[in-house]
């Protein structure tokens, strides 16, 4: 038996999966920390607050909403600030039109 297992077999090295959002908040890639890429910007693409959590959800291997919400407090992103931007910003009086 290596020194690396413990007498009832389990491994040492393994660690479980990290839970704690400001660990996870920490790892996250650079366009996951900020709703910059997420405010429908994108040559029209929708990259709405819905497309972020998806993203989110999809980095992080989890369904789990709570978790997605924790992280996005532990970077400092709610939904709130998502939406006072999108209220904030200028819209063209006829959005279908090219100017």
């Amino acid at each position: 038996m290596t020194k690396a297992r413990r007498r009832d077999g389990r491994d040492r090295r393994r660690t479980a999966a990290p839970t704690d959002p400001a660990a996870l908040a920490r790892w996250l890639p650079v366009e996951l920390t900020s709703f910059r890429a997420w405010h429908y910007h994108d040559r029209g693409q929708p990259t709405g607050l819905q497309d972020y959590v998806t993203a989110l959800q999809t980095h992080l291997g989890t369904e789990d909403r709570e978790l997605v919400s924790a992280v996005m407090a532990a970077c400092g992103l709610t939904a709130g600030d998502w939406y006072r931007h999108m209220l904030a910003a200028k819209q063209s009086r006829w959005p279908w039109r090219k100017p």
